[in-house]
């Protein structure tokens, strides 16, 4: 029997403590975003920053415990949670600046960013919409443009699911929500046009 399989025993056994250490931690980010990401949509800004404070604090403490274990932290169950973490923090930085934040401000790997941008996109249709019910066409139109151009940016990333995950998965689906969200804007502007119209011709 080779004399290393106690020292191999023990190397994995420190890696499956660090990996379910991890995963615990990896859940808590993924509620902690979820959290986030509703009181975006509530208007609650100050819960959503208190969310990405969090988050921050539990991206920083996954890469802490997996600093010995780069294949773990490289792996799709890290790269799941800190693309939550990426899609809160970019959703943040969309309602209230109107900008997409740049990776070295969200501190994740690309996959995790591309990825978070990509999801993204379906809570700039959600906004959009209620934007809509509002009638703010004007700033729906302009939200739209920001959704449309995330997605053009991240077309240009052709690479392997190996380096970007499920990022041809998310475009796809991205894709489809902008085309639902261009017809309902347009419909709403051609709606409002008709409203004046119609107003006009009564005065």
């Amino acid at each position: 029997m080779p004399e290393d399989i106690e020292r191999i025993h023990e190397i994995l056994r420190q890696k499956d403590k660090a990996r379910e250490s991890s995963i615990r931690q990896l859940r808590l980010l993924i509620r902690t975003c979820g959290d986030g990401i509703r009181a975006l949509h509530r208007g609650d800004l100050r819960s959503a920053k208190q969310s990405i404070k969090e988050g921050a604090r539990i991206a920083d403490q996954v890469a802490e415990d997996l600093k010995k274990h780069p294949d773990l932290y490289h792996s799709s169950m890290v790269t799941a949670g800190l693309t939550e973490y990426a899609e809160l923090t970019m959703v943040f930085k969309l309602l209230t600046k109107k900008r997409i934040p740049d990776m070295d401000e969200i501190d994740v790997p690309p996959a995790a960013y591309l990825n978070g941008m990509g999801d993204a996109i379906g809570e700039m249709r959600r906004h959009i919409l209620d934007l809509l019910r509002r009638r703010q066409t004007k700033e729906a139109e302009e939200y739209l443009e920001i959704a449309e151009n995330m997605h053009n940016l991240l077309m240009g990333f052709d690479y392997p699911k190996a380096l970007v995950g499920d990022l041809r998965r998310r475009l796809d689906v991205a894709r489809s929500l902008l085309e639902k969200t261009r017809a309902d804007v347009t419909n709403a502007v051609l709606q409002e046009d008709l409203s004046r119209k119609l107003e006009a011709f009564r005065g």
